[in-house]
């Protein structure tokens, strides 16, 4: 690991006598060296830095400087170039061309080349938590020149081309024939991106530097550091007095607050959200399914979209997030099947064989979250009084990201967890994990223990055909299927904000796209 340079190491020593990050504050956000800092807060530690195995949302904000998709996604969901200048599919969509740009370089200096493409279908698409509807009707790809390269498949999948948005390319040349998870490169990135990495101390920050070779067009951001801040009121506290630029994960209670002041600048994601609840299928209680409905009843969502959300969001009618309008089949609506109703939720238990005891409750369940996330901390809190109400005890879980990760998807240890999931580029991608079957036990995938036909049927058919009335009635089927099963309970739709400091720098309007930053659009002012 490359040691950090002497005004990181001023900055993580303001850090450990309090001083946050002062080195880095100042109108226009410079280093010691002049140079303009973008300073991002970032709720929890990321693993490691191999986009090709996590969604890990601390890891993906780092990343997205760093890599680069074969295509992006604008703010209007449309596809734009990346490293694949244009693409095309033949009538079945079983194979798609990608035309890469040929000026691209990884960081190291080797060429960016159409061998990458195959690698990353050949040995990772497998392994990318959302890669597995791929991987599994994926047959091989082609490559004619460094230039081309034409992926086929053995079965129809309309959105391969949007789902590769969600796929940071990595370099095959120093990844193919290693082990995934312990090659070095995972700690000491190297990508094609317009940020270099430049170093990572675990718990604190990682650094990244502007990529003077950088095949694409470049902003007026020199480097950037993200540091860790697990409490929200640290980030808050940075954000407020111009040490942090931009705060992942600000409590919006904080957001209102800062309202109206011209030094900040609000801006609400593109990409729709959702938060689930997960019931862990394989513990007695709960796999029952006339418990997990009674459960799902006795979660208050409108108090969660007023109160937890101020707002920002809307009680779910279905698995496909409320904002994804085009895809929602009218005639499933969660809001009325399982509509709040603390009596129907106790009369439901009682008739499954739970009444309650003569100390007032029914059982006992746990509840799992990540603990950085304030919205997960005001949902588990919410929930818990619900619970109480209908003699249901609550133990709130909360819990560090990757202590969460592995005791929720790797051992299955919690009742009910729950997670916000990104809907990404198509229901096909981001909803579809939620709900299929995940017997890999993969990170951010369906944890529930459920393995539905019908489901995991409803969902393949919706990513089989690009006719847009039939896909809305293939997601009607997985909604219809999920009531009768509901593993997964969507509890609220959303889009996240995100908060920046307007008054250091230009172009934030355009910095924040669907589910990457656009930095060639971010300036200091002045």
């Amino acid at each position: 690991m490359r040691t950090p340079k002497k005004w990181l190491l001023a900055v993580l020593a303001a850090v450990a006598t309090g001083g946050l990050l002062s080195a880095c504050t100042g109108p226009a956000a410079s280093g010691g060296d002049g140079d303009a800092v973008f300073v991002v807060a970032i709720p929890a530690n990321p693993p490691h830095f191999n986009m090709g195995i996590t969604t890990d949302a601390a890891a993906t904000f780092v990343s997205r400087a760093i890599y680069n998709p074969l295509v992006n996604l604008n703010k209007d969901y449309e596809l734009v170039p990346s490293l694949a200048e244009s693409w095309s599919a033949n009538a079945d969509s079983t194979e798609f061309t990608f035309n890469l740009v040929e000026d691209a370089t990884w960081h190291d200096g080797e060429p960016f080349t159409s061998e990458d493409v195959r690698f990353y279908f050949d040995e990772m698409i497998g392994l990318h938590p959302l890669g597995a509807p791929i991987a599994a009707i994926y047959n091989e790809t082609l490559t004619p020149d460094e230039h081309t390269a034409v992926v086929r498949l053995t079965a129809p999948f309309a959105p391969l081309v949007r789902a590769m948005t969600a796929h940071a390319m990595l370099p095959a040349h120093l990844y193919a024939g290693t082990d995934m998870v312990t090659n070095p490169t995972n700690l000491e990135p190297v990508g094609t991106g317009p940020y270099r990495f430049e170093s990572f101390t675990s718990g604190e920050s990682v650094t990244v530097t502007r990529n003077d070779d950088y095949w694409g067009e470049q902003g007026g951001v020199d480097r950037v550091v993200y540091q860790v801040m697990p409490d929200a009121n640290a980030r808050a506290l940075a954000f407020q007095s111009g040490e942090v630029d931009l705060p992942i994960g600000l409590p919006l209670s904080q957001m209102t607050d800062l309202e109206g002041d011209d030094r900040f600048q609000f801006e609400t994601a593109v990409m729709a959200e959702h938060l689930y609840s997960f019931f862990n299928t394989r513990n007695p209680v709960v796999s029952d399914p006339a418990v997990r409905a009674a459960l799902f009843q006795a979660m208050d969502r409108d108090a969660l979209a007023e109160k937890v959300f101020l707002g920002t969001g809307t009680p779910s009618v279905g698995p496909v997030p409320n904002q994804v309008t085009w895809a929602i089949d009218p005639s499933v609506d969660y809001t009325e099947e399982f509509p709040f109703d603390l009596d129907a939720a106790g009369e439901a238990l009682d008739a499954a064989g739970y009444p309650v005891g003569a100390d007032g409750n029914r059982f006992s369940l746990s509840l799992s979250y990540m603990s950085s996330n304030p919205i997960l901390v005001g949902t588990a809190e919410l929930i818990k009084a619900n619970f109480a109400k209908i003699g249901v005890q609550l133990d709130l879980v909360g819990q560090e990201v990757a202590v969460y990760a592995d005791s929720v998807f790797v051992n299955h240890q919690f009742d009910l967890t729950l997670l916000n999931l990104g809907a990404f580029s198509d229901p096909s991608l981001g909803v579809a994990r939620a709900f299929v079957c995940n017997p890999e036990n993969l990170a951010y995938r369906n944890p529930s223990g459920v393995c539905d036909d019908r489901i995991d049927a409803a969902f393949a058919g919706a990513a089989a055909i690009a006719d847009e009335q039939a896909r809305i009635t293939a997601f009607g089927d997985a909604a219809r299927a999920n009531a009768e099963v509901l593993g997964t309970a969507p509890l609220i739709s959303n889009n996240q904000v995100e908060s920046y400091r307007a008054d250091k720098w230009d172009g934030i309007e355009g910095f924040n796209s669907l589910d990457r930053w656009d930095w060639s659009s971010l300036k200091p002012k002045g």
